[in-house]
């Protein structure tokens, strides 16, 4: 009898953590579990993130920025467009 591995890898994140790691408030982290976008689970009241699942968020992220030609400065950095001088 041989001893199954689990596929997971880590312990699932708050979302704290999750804020955290993506530099992001609450507020868009929730939105992300409830569109969707991020998967979660529930512990009682408070959700829970795999790892991999932020991971596949990140990595789905980059791919339609990618995809979408995006053009998306560094932190810190603005970006300015002039139309034309005023008098």
């Amino acid at each position: 009898m041989g001893t199954r591995q689990s596929r997971r890898t880590g312990r699932a994140l708050t979302v704290p953590q999750v804020c955290h790691e993506l530099n992001v408030g609450r507020v868009t982290v929730y939105g992300l579990i409830d569109s969707g976008e991020l998967s979660a689970f529930r512990v009682g009241k408070n959700y829970r993130i795999e790892p991999e699942d932020l991971e596949r968020y990140k990595i789905h992220g980059k791919a339609q920025v990618h995809a979408h030609g995006a053009d998306v400065a560094a932190p810190g950095e603005a970006t300015l467009q002039v139309k034309g001088d005023r008098p």
